[in-house]
């Protein structure tokens, strides 16, 4: 696992370019990889701005999504993030070239998330590893408590090499629950589940992480909200994408009735995907670039019966 050495609070954040090179193959063999002072405090006190302001709008809600035009929360983080990018791309097998336009900040005052690996960039991609999230803490005053755990992929292969490639690497949209010294694998893309002799949660470790550094993982690790939550803990999570990867209508498509309520409940999330899908209705495969991300929402949809709705009624 790649970290830089911290630097002391009182001194200035240096910016990515000036740091030293790191392994990023970690990415590859670890699933993840941390990036230590490498936002500024500056920029964590407009996100810190921006979350007030956008939590004082929204009550009770899991998640306040970046609003860009406020001020410049993603805009003073892209060129950093895209600079990370380019040498993703140069020293490992990842691809990844594009990075979202907003963010969503995660409160463990109102989300605890259990085990799982991401659901809606798999939906909305059908594919992990090439999408990244970059997990960026703004008010979490513990390096070592209220973050985030995850499952480290090193640690997987030593233990339960079959079982991690079978079931875990390359995969998304699944939840992990643990009982009776076994495992169940909940699949929520194709709707199936396995139980497994092996409590594969018991390999997870805390993230060291504080604000001003980014841990970037990639969508099929798993990991959860840290079980510890007696501080409060605001992180953002901005992700990348793969724009060349290649959709598939009939995944999409499919039965499973978890990913449809997902979907139905979530419409504005996938608005753009369905449009451009029932345009084609013949046609099976799709670039991720081919759909337009910022479409309004034009209505029902014959596939899932979504309707338009408020931003009210949206998680």
């Amino acid at each position: 696992m790649s970290i830089l050495p911290r630097h002391p609070k009182n001194q200035p954040t240096v910016t990515y370019i000036d740091n030293m090179k790191f392994n990023f193959s970690d990415l590859e063999t670890n699933g993840f990889v941390i990036l230590n002072n490498v936002v500024s405090m500056e920029e964590i006190d407009i996100l810190i701005q921006n979350h007030k302001t956008a939590s004082s709008s929204i009550q009770f809600t899991f998640s306040d999504k970046i609003n860009s035009d406020t001020g410049l929360p993603v805009s003073t983080l892209k060129s950093t993030i895209e600079s990370i990018l380019k040498d993703i791309n140069r020293e490992t097998t990842i691809k990844t070239d594009r990075v979202s336009s907003s963010g969503v900040y995660f409160n463990n005052n109102y989300i605890k998330l259990d085990w799982h690996q991401d659901h809606e960039v798999f939906y909305k991609t059908q594919d992990t590893f090439n999408n990244l999230n970059f997990w960026i803490p703004i008010i979490k005053p513990n390096a070592d408590q209220n973050g985030i755990r995850i499952i480290p992929f090193k640690t997987l292969n030593e233990k339960i090499p079959e079982i991690t490639e079978k079931y875990i690497i390359h995969k998304g949209a699944q939840r992990f629950k643990f009982k009776d010294n076994k495992t169940t694998i909940f699949n929520d893309d194709a709707g199936t589940h396995v139980t497994l002799d092996e409590d594969i949660l018991s390999l997870s470790e805390e993230i060291n992480i504080s604000p001003g550094d980014i841990l970037i993982f990639r969508g099929d690790v798993i990991h959860r909200t840290s079980a510890d939550t007696t501080t409060n803990r605001v992180a953002i999570a901005i992700r990348s994408m793969y724009s060349e990867g290649i959709f598939s209508k009939s995944k999409f498509f499919n039965d499973c009735a978890f990913k449809k309520n997902q979907i139905q409940n979530n419409p504005r999330n996938y608005h753009h995907i369905i449009n451009k899908l029932e345009e084609e209705p013949d046609r099976e495969f799709f670039k991720i670039n081919e759909f337009t991300w910022s479409t309004s929402f034009r209505g029902t949809s014959n596939h899932y019966g979504l309707r338009g709705v408020d931003d009210k009624n949206l998680l």
